[in-house]
């Protein structure tokens, strides 16, 4: 049975691989580099990224999963937040939010969410945090205050 989850998720999901980088040398020939990293979709063959050979490609499907299986084990309810949510091929971030989970700010209920982040690009690195976006600086001061 395909879930909701299942539905929104497989545009994150893309294969990647790391294929070699060749360089031009003065002579009109084509040589590989050890030193670079060519970052490619696998099922588009569209290239993302070149880094440095020492970057470790972790892929969002590595990142996703594990948590959605945890996630799968909870009691609480969850959904994936479009809100906050988007992918494209050298980056994204996926919002899981909880809505029975909330703080309350003075003035209203925030669910906490559960933000998962990925690059291919170097532009972030792999990353998980709790909290939740209010557009309110002020409500967020009284919030943190509240939990601090």
């Amino acid at each position: 049975m395909i879930t909701e989850a299942d539905k929104k998720l497989w545009k994150f999901l893309f294969p990647v691989t790391e294929r070699e980088v060749l360089y031009m040398h003065e002579n009109g020939h084509f040589f590989p580099t050890e030193r670079y990293k060519a970052i490619v979709r696998e099922d588009n063959d569209q290239l993302i990224a070149v880094q440095k050979s020492s970057y470790k490609l972790v892929s969002n499907a590595e990142v996703i999963k594990p948590v959605m299986d945890q996630l799968s084990d909870l009691t609480t309810d969850w959904y994936i937040d479009d809100s906050h949510s988007f992918v494209e091929n050298n980056r994204m971030r996926l919002q899981v939010t909880f809505p029975e989970l909330t703080f309350n700010d003075g003035d209203s209920d925030i669910s906490l969410s559960l933000f998962i982040h990925n690059s291919y690009d170097s532009s972030e690195g792999v990353r998980m945090c709790l909290g939740r976006y209010k557009r309110d600086m002020l409500k967020w001061q009284r919030l943190w205050r509240s939990i601090g």
